[in-house]
């Protein structure tokens, strides 16, 4: 005859919770943990984790875990009678369990009887109740007006605090991202920025961002700069969708469109010693968007190769380029207008 190892079997059971509560309430609860087992409790100490669930499962909001110091023997159990948890102030409006999963942490080696260490309160009703919340929004964003990959680009922008509490104990964080797309979404974006740290802001206070980025090297097109403050969600914010504002956070990189003219010659005048001449004349237009010259490089050279492996480069480039266009618009005029060149030539 064959016998099985008996273990022990640890079952949640009335759970009880209050008929109503708000958020941010503080309730009692109570409920009964028995060792409907074979065997005692392989462990003096487990864990009951609590949760507000919209389900009759573990899940959701954790309130709370307490601490069991004693075994249990076979038949045994051990009431927690009114504990007191909070309620999320976040919790929206709904129907929510009281769901108590007993050994938590796996403390007890029940084997085939893990399944049922949990039960679940009657459903009650929760009421999300307005409370006072930080507000962070992104405004004023100044970036150019197109940007050259690879350089760096000077960037600036304002971060306000418009809701009705301090955003206090901890860093505020902002990144900068660039996206080929007009919306807010970072797993189609690429992080150029670092974390550019704020400050406390109470209700109505602001602080001003003036850094410098370097564009990545990236393709040639249209593309999107934008701020998201508290990117680390360090805030219980009243409105994430403000955190970047695209009214004020979205500017147009145009994209740099390049051309090339590109002349090269060989001969070969086997006389006075030359092994091979090689002239050569290059220029580069760039464009932007709209089809402006930005920029317009001219590299010519004059190569010599004589018999004896030694050669002569004479090498000529001049060019001009539009390092810098920046401005912004205020009431659909423009207010400020700024265009930097930057021009020289190079003998080698």
């Amino acid at each position: 005859m064959i016998h099985l190892t008996p273990y022990p079997n640890l079952v949640v059971s009335n759970v009880d919770a209050p008929a109503s509560a708000n958020s941010d309430d503080e309730i009692e609860i109570s409920w009964t943990v028995s060792n409907t087992g074979g065997v005692s409790t392989s462990s003096p100490i487990w864990y009951d984790k609590v949760y507000l669930s919209s389900t009759t499962g573990p899940g959701g909001y954790i309130l709370g875990e307490f601490e069991n110091l004693s075994y249990l023997d076979t038949g045994e159990s051990y009431v927690r009678q009114n504990q007191t948890v909070t309620i999320p102030k976040q919790v929206a409006d709904g129907t929510y369990y009281i769901v108590v999963l007993t050994d938590s942490r796996n403390h007890v080696d029940e084997q085939i009887n893990e399944g049922d260490n949990f039960d679940a309160s009657a459903s009650f009703p929760v009421q999300y109740v307005v409370y006072e919340r930080p507000d962070l929004v992104v405004t004023n964003f100044v970036s150019p007006y197109a940007g050259w990959a690879g350089n760096p680009m000077s960037l600036s922008w304002t971060v306000e605090n418009q809701g009705t509490a301090p955003a206090s104990g901890a860093q505020i964080v902002d990144w900068v991202w660039l996206s080929t797309e007009n919306e807010i979404d970072p797993h189609n974006a690429t992080h150029i920025g670092g974390s550019y740290i704020g400050s406390h802001l109470d209700p109505g206070e602001s602080y001003e961002q003036n850094v410098s980025i370097t564009l990545p090297d990236t393709a040639d097109g249209d593309y999107y700069l934008y701020v998201w403050t508290d990117v680390t969600l360090n805030f219980d914010d009243s409105d994430l969708d403000n955190n970047f504002n695209p009214e004020v956070g979205f500017v147009p990189r145009v994209g740099v469109r390049r051309s090339k003219v590109h002349l090269e010659y060989n001969p070969r005048p086997q006389r006075f010693g030359i092994r091979m001449m090689e002239p050569m004349w290059n220029v580069t237009f760039f464009h932007d968007h709209s089809g402006r010259l930005v920029s317009r490089q001219y590299h010519h050279m004059v190569g010599t190769r004589f018999d004896n492996g030694a050669y002569l480069n004479v090498m000529y480039n001049r060019w001009f380029e539009v390092i810098d266009t920046r401005g912004y618009i205020e009431e659909g005029e423009v207010s400020y207008y700024q265009v930097t060149i930057r021009v020289g030539f190079t003998v080698d």
